[in-house]
């Protein structure tokens, strides 16, 4: 049988490939959950910039240099 992937894993022991698949799975889950939660950081701190930078100051008119 031939079979056409972008990631194997060899072996005989269909016990040990489900635990090796498992545990690679959840490491690209944690490792996407980490990416997304940073993008969404940056995100977030870009808004805060945004609106600090537009909110009036107090006295200063636009509150920009």
């Amino acid at each position: 049988m031939a079979i056409a992937t972008r990631e194997a894993i060899p072996g005989d022991d269909l016990a040990t490939l489900e635990g090796l698949v498992r545990g690679r799975l959840a490491a690209e889950a944690e490792a996407q959950h980490q990416a997304s939660s940073g993008a969404e950081q940056l995100r977030l701190q870009a808004i805060r910039q945004i609106v600090g930078y537009l909110r009036p100051a107090s006295g200063e008119g636009n509150g920009r240099p």
